[in-house]
C-alpha cells in the first residue's frame, strides 16, 4: 500500500516524563497497512510509549484521518539497505526527470539523504541505547559504540565530528579533555570506505545538570543525471537503500520531489520490517 499522509487540525502535542511540551508536525504522521504511523519523526522512538497510544486515541476519537490516496502510477521501489526502524530516517530526493523511449534509459538527478537523531542520552545509557556492535542496541542506527563505554557521567563537547580512519570512526571529546567516546560506522566494510566517510555527528543539547547530551547522525550523496537502469544495478547509493522496478516493469523516471522512507520497525510479529518507499510518475 503506498503510504497516506494523516489530515488533522493541528500538530500532535503531548508532555514527557519530565513535563516538557513535544509536538510531532502533521507532515512527519502518515497512515499505512497498521494504521497510524509516527516513526518518521526523528524523535518517535525515544517516546514511542508515550506517542503509539496519544495517536491512536486521536485517530479513535476522527482528530487525525487519512488524506487522499496519491495520484499517479508507480515508477521505482526503493527499500533501505537492512530492515529495522533506522530505514525511516531515509528520503530520496528526485529532480529534473528526463524521459526516454527506454524506461531504462531515462534519467533524474537524485539525492539520498539520511537523518538520525537520539535524545535524553546518557554515559550510563549510550551502549545500551546505541549498541556495541551492528544493530545491538535499543535504537540501533548508521553508528555504535566502538571501544569501552563512557566513564561515568562523562558529558560531551557540543559540535560537529567527521569521520576519520578505516573503518570510519569518531572521536567525541570529553568535557574538560580526553576523550568522552567513539564511535564507529554501521557499514564499515571496504567497499562502504567512501560513503562511511561522508557521515557526521554532532553532540547536541547538553545538559551538565542532567548529564543528558542529543546525537544527530546525518548523511547525504548526490548524483545528476543517473539511469533508471544504473540506479537498480549499478547503484551509487546502495550504502543505505536499494531501487527496484514496481510490479509490471519500468515505466519512466519517478516525478520530482522528495520521498520518505517508512515502515520500519526492529520489532514485529515476523521480525523486523524493512522502511521503504514507492516513487510515483504522472
Amino acid at each position: 500500500m503506498v503510504n497516506i499522509p494523516a489530515l488533522g487540525g493541528s500538530p500532535v502535542a503531548f508532555t514527557d516524563v519530565h513535563g516538557n511540551q513535544r509536538e510531532i508536525p502533521l507532515s512527519q504522521l502518515y497512515f499505512d497497512s497498521r494504521g497510524i504511523n509516527a516513526s518518521n519523526w526523528p524523535t518517535y522512538y525515544s517516546y514511542k510509549p508515550i506517542v503509539d497510544p496519544w495517536l491512536a486515541w486521536l485517530v479513535a476519537q476522527g482528530m487525525l484521518v487519512p488524506g487522499a490516496q496519491p495520484a499517479g502510477r508507480p515508477a521505482l521501489v526503493i527499500a533501505a539497505r537492512e530492515a529495522g526502524a533506522a530505514g525511516n530516517a531515509v528520503s530520496v530526493t528526485f529532480a529534473n526527470p528526463t524521459p526516454n523511449a527506454d524506461p531504462k534509459a531515462a534519467t533524474v538527478d537524485v539525492t539520498v539523504v539520511a537523518r538520525q537523531s537520539w535524545s535524553l542520552l546518557t554515559a550510563a545509557s549510550l551502549e545500551s541505547v546505541l549498541g556495541a556492535g551492528p544493530g545491538t542496541g535499543s535504537q540501533p542506527g548508521l553508528v555504535f559504540l566502538a571501544g569501552p563505554a563512557p566513564a561515568a557521567g562523562a558529558i560531551p563537547v557540543e559540535g560537529a565530528n567527521a569521520a576519520t580512519g578505516d573503518p570510519a570512526e569518531f572521536t567525541i571529546a570529553k568535557d574538560g579533555g580526553g576523550t568522552a567516546f567513539t564511535l564507529e560506522a554501521l557499514f564499515n566494510s571496504d567497499a562502504d570506505a567512501a560513503d562511511a566517510a561522508l557521515l557526521t555527528v554532532t553532540v547536541a543539547n547538553v545538559d551538565a545538570t542532567r548529564g543528558s547530551f542529543s546525537l544527530i547522525v546525518d548523511w547525504n550523496k548526490s548524483q545528476e543525471a543517473v539511469s533508471l537502469d544504473d540506479l537498480q544495478h549499478k547503484n551509487p547509493f546502495a550504502f543505505l537503500v536499494s531501487f527496484a522496478a514496481p510490479d509490471g516493469g519500468l515505466i519512466g523516471p519517478p516525478n520530482a520531489g522528495t520521498i520518505a522512507l517508512q515502515g520500519g520497525a526492529d520489532t514485529s510479529p515476523t521480525g523486523a520490517l524493512t522502511a521503504t518507499a514507492t516513487a510515483l510518475m504522472g
